[in-house]
């Protein structure tokens, strides 16, 4: 305590002073016949108060001893409440031994807030018990007063021992009020009921599980907004930011940007100049790209060496100058690194996208900008792609550092950054064209989601007529007060997930209206819940008629469920009238989370059970307890009319509070896990494509066995392709079909060179050993797991349609169709060729060849539809590969980033010298058999 100021000294000591003195007079008033009551409660108290819950600042906390401090106030007044908690705060002082100043201050703070609300209690209520409107209104400033006074009694003492002003310390935060003025008032609550009924009490009982649960979450928040490396926000923060963006630009039509930067080939650095350098390099950028975005603009490391920039009012045009600039200086940029005696120069690679409707989800942004990096990482770096709804642009080419850092590497490996060499002489790479990826949407049409929602309305309205019986008298009053209660509850609802939806707990007073009022209760609540929702969300007709017909439907069938028992709720007894609310609660639950994620598939394309599964099923707890918290407002509307109603309501705001903590966190997670499902769908593409590259490389392999081919394997799968897709084939089929293609000469492996480059006519025994390939093909390919599919169709890809092929002479039907579409690619492509013999046929030769041929050696489907494909496309879809070399540039896959740093690459140039030396410079005469 020596370290405090005078006057804090003398505030500490003054409230010690004082809290004593009160003490001792407080307690003095303490009756004998309250004493043993005070001593239970008080050991509750202390109980709750060892094991207290976190709050969201470091030294902040939540105690559910609050609720007792509410119940010990109202039942014996402030004598009691503050026994209560001093028994509580003596025992706290035991179990963490804190010094003994802060929690004498704490006892003597205590004793002044209960004191002053004691007072305030009194005077308002007077010494009568608290019943009627009257005690109700007492016991509500009282427990206003008590929160207030206790909290700025901890914020001047923050404020004069750490110089924290009240909104640094947060002590008047809304939130931080809501729970302790919401659990002393509880408190208050549970003791109404006592005064009624003692053994009631344990219906208010049940939420303090959940109140201790669900107030734990707030501690998330103590952790870091910042990555601790860089000094910029971290993702869990960006993600936060971005959802509260997009939500407030669907309000008001606002253009919102995300930019997602990725630093080029982070890890060759590492491997080169240590892990300290590509530290080095990653502070250095995240300098410049907080030193170079607007103010209001947000900026994260999203992970590894991945940034993301939000930029609020701002399209992705504007956007584009703005991270042109960044690009340029990062370019610019020279970075110290002790392991190098010459500064490092990076590069990095920027994707933009843009919010282009409502309703658009953060993952769904973020995932668009992904992968416009993704695709300036498959253009070359250092460059800007933009994403649209048409596609991926690339609108800033390769710069001429990228170039000059490609220039320098003596390997096809070209390391990210380099220390700076002297003046270059380098000049930029020729520009390469835009890359242009298409993204197909396909929109829902609107009348599923108009015919789901009539459907929904005309089953509400049969489950109503069947039920509706007239009444003689109706207690309008009653009903109107369930209908301010849920007007009320359903405007602080909870948004989840997806904008204008929502989860609130209007379901505990619709439940209770439609179990007491009947047939009409349940539309006129019904009614008033989907109004409240209109007018909160501003939504259109079509939402609030789904809403309401949805409300309708679930407070229906909990009538249907008491009727089908033959059931009067007001008079059965109280354990039937529990069971019957916890029933209605559980078919409101199941019916109205089914009706909405079923209008969500239908007007997002999302399936059914993972939308139910991912943002419903976790609700069936808050549905339960929403039938008790009926139960318990029927209960006091029947008991004691509005006196009841408001003492019950105390419980839903908890429960409320609860939500709001639990969806929070819940949200945390779910993003977690998305952010985890989009790193490995990003990996997974990544394998495939460095999988296709190496089908490509291994398809002119095979090509290079025969020197008088070109690209032959490519060109196949090219006519196969299209000759499927002109078929309708399914796209999975027709890439089964474009990678057999691909391998369909693998077993040409097999085949002896002498064969093979033989410049003469094969003899019959040649001839046969050439036939074995398709056979050598199929056993080949039978070897990897992943192509077992494409063995049958690389087997019989040389069967006749008239069973006079090989190797096993099927015929007609019996030839797998995409082995007969394989046929027809292969034969055209070997036509269209030059080969040493003869000089490639023309386009309307090859066609007149392959109509002759239908029925006899291709299937005359297939064959109809390679007719129609060049009809379609022209006599220039046919290509001679033999003197257009590398025309298929398009048929390779895209790659991911650093894709180009694999032995594929490598592989793939060596082939192209290799074919180009051994081609054979003069035709020879035409064998027998054309190979």
């Amino acid at each position: 305590m020596n370290k405090f100021t005078s006057t804090t000294k003398a505030y500490i000591g003054g409230t010690i002073l004082a809290g004593a003195a009160l003490l001792v007079w407080q307690l003095s008033q303490v009756s004998g016949e309250d004493l043993l009551l005070v001593l239970v409660i008080g050991a509750l108290a202390a109980l709750a108060q060892v094991f207290k819950v976190e709050g969201p600042t470091e030294r902040s906390s939540y105690n559910i001893s609050w609720v007792l401090y509410g119940f010990a106030f109202l039942l014996h007044g402030a004598p009691a409440a503050l026994a209560v908690i001093l028994s509580a705060h003596l025992v706290e002082w035991v179990w963490h031994r804190y010094p003994w100043y802060i929690q004498f201050f704490n006892i003597g703070s205590y004793a002044l807030v209960v004191t002053v609300a004691g007072w305030v209690y009194q005077a308002v209520n007077g010494p009568q018990l608290p019943l009627g409107p009257l005690g109700l209104a007492a016991i509500l400033v009282a427990s206003a007063v008590f929160t207030l006074t206790n909290h700025l009694a901890i914020g001047l003492v923050l404020k004069l021992a750490r110089g924290q002003r009240f909104a640094e310390s947060g002590v008047f935060d809304r939130l931080t009020l809501a729970i302790d003025f919401t659990l002393f008032g509880m408190g208050a609550g549970a003791g109404f009921i006592w005064l009624y009924n003692p053994y009631a009490v344990v219906l208010a009982a049940i939420p303090l599980y959940l109140i201790y649960t669900t107030l734990k979450v707030p501690a998330l928040q103590r952790q870091t907004q910042t990555d601790p490396k860089t000094g910029l926000f971290n993702s869990r923060h960006f993600n936060e930011a971005l959802e509260k963006e997009l939500a407030r630009a669907d309000r008001y039509d606002r253009p919102v940007t995300v930019v997602v930067a990725d630093l080029d080939l982070l890890r060759n650095i590492n491997n080169s100049y240590g892990h300290l350098a590509g530290d080095a390099a990653l502070i250095g950028v995240a300098g410049i790209l907080k030193r170079m975005v607007r103010d209001y603009d947000l900026v994260s490391r999203f992970g590894g060496e991945e940034f993301a920039i939000l930029m609020p009012e701002t399209t992705v045009e504007q956007a584009t100058p703005r991270i042109e600039e960044i690009r340029a200086a990062i370019e610019a940029a020279r970075f110290e690194v002790p392991t190098s005696l010459t500064p490092l120069r990076v590069t990095m690679s920027f994707g933009i996208a843009g919010r282009d409707r409502f309703g658009l989800k953060p993952t769904d942004l973020i995932h668009s900008a992904d992968l416009a990096v993704y695709q300036a990482k498959l253009a070359g770096r250092n460059r800007i792609c933009r994403y649209s709804t048409q596609g991926v642009e690339n609108v800033a080419t390769i710069a001429p550092l990228a170039a000059e850092l490609q220039a320098e590497s003596p390997a096809p490996v070209a390391p990210a950054a380099v220390p700076d060499p002297e003046p270059a002489t380098a000049t930029a790479a020729p520009h390469p064209q835009p890359q242009v990826t298409r993204l197909l949407i396909r929109p829902r049409p609107a009348w599923t989601v108009n015919a789901y929602i009539g459907g929904v309305i005309l089953a509400a309205l049969g489950l109503w007529i069947g039920q509706y019986q007239p009444v003689q008298t109706a207690d309008w009053v009653g009903l109107g007060l369930f209908a301010a209660i849920i007007f009320l509850t359903e405007w602080l609802a909870i948004d989840i997930y997806v904008r204008d939806t929502s989860v609130s707990t209007a379901v505990a007073p619709l439940i209770a209206g439609a179990l007491l009022f009947g047939p009409v209760g349940a539309l006129a609540l019904s009614l008033t819940l989907a109004g409240a929702a209109m007018l909160k969300h501003h939504s259109a007709l079509n939402r609030f008629a789904f809403n309401a017909a949805n409300h309708l439907i679930s407070a229906m069938l909990g009538l249907a469920l008491a009727h089908l028992f033959g059931l009067q709720f007001r008079d059965a007894s109280l354990p039937v009238q529990l069971g019957v609310a916890l029933a209605a609660a559980g078919l409101g639950y199941l019916s109205s989370t089914s009706l909405l994620a079923g209008v969500i598939d239908l007007s997002s394309g999302q399936p059914f059970q993972q939308v139910w599964v991912e943002r419903f099923r976790w609700l069936w707890p808050y549905y339960l307890a929403l039938g008790v918290v009926a139960f318990a407002l029927s209960f006091s509307y029947e008991s004691n009319g509005f006196l009841g109603v408001a003492v019950t309501l105390v419980p839903l705001l908890v429960l409320r509070l609860g939500q709001t903590q639990y969806l929070d966190h819940t949200k945390t997670l779910v993003s977690q896990l998305r952010e985890t499902n989009l790193e490995l769908q990003k990996r997974t593409e990544e394998v495939s494509a460095l999988n296709e590259e190496l089908l490509i490389s291994l398809s002119r392999a095979i090509d290079l066995r025969d020197p008088d081919v070109q690209d032959h394997s490519q060109h196949v799968a090219r006519y196969a392709t299209l000759i499927a897709r002109e078929m309708k084939l399914p796209p999975p089929r027709v890439e089964l079909i474009r990678k057999a293609a691909l391998l369909h000469d693998i077993g040409k492996l097999g085949i002896p060179e002498a064969i093979l480059f033989k410049p003469g006519r094969l003899s019959s025994a040649e001839y046969e050993d050439v036939k074995q390939h398709a056979e050598m093909g199929a056993e080949i390919v039978g070897y990897c797991h992943s192509l077992h599919a494409i063995v049958p169709f690389i087997r019989h890809h040389h069967e006749r349609y008239d069973g006079r092929g090989y190797p096993d002479g099927l015929m007609g039907q019996r030839i797998p169709l995409e082995a007969r579409i394989l046929s027809v690619a292969d034969t055209v492509e070997a036509m269209a060729a030059d080969r040493p013999y003869r000089r490639g046929l023309s386009a309307e030769t090859i066609l007149a060849e392959v109509q002759a041929n239908a029925g006899t050696q291709f299937d005359p489907v297939v064959a109809a539809a390679f007719c129609a494909v060049v009809q379609r496309e022209g006599p220039a879809v046919i290509v001679n590969s033999s003197r257009e070399p590398h025309t298929l540039p398009a048929m390779s896959a895209r790659l991911p980033a650093g894709a180009d740093d694999t032995a594929a690459d490598m592989f793939n140039d060596m082939i192209s010298r290799l074919h180009h030396r051994r081609r054979a410079p003069a035709p020879p005469p035409e064998p027998a058999h054309d190979v």
